[in-house]
């Protein structure tokens, strides 16, 4: 495990977790809007609101 020490080490983490996802799998994540996904919500963003 690499160890994060800043904000960029987290990124680069996340990024090479979501570079092994095939483009099939996240077609069928955004496509399946049935499931509950905490940003999926018939609400304005609050960062948007404010």
């Amino acid at each position: 495990m690499r160890d994060i020490r800043s904000t960029e080490d987290l990124y680069t983490v996340l990024d090479g977790m979501f570079d092994r996802m095939p483009g099939e799998w996240w077609d069928q994540f955004y496509g399946d809007r049935g499931k509950p996904v905490p940003f999926f919500r018939d609400a304005p963003d609050e960062g948007l609101v404010e």
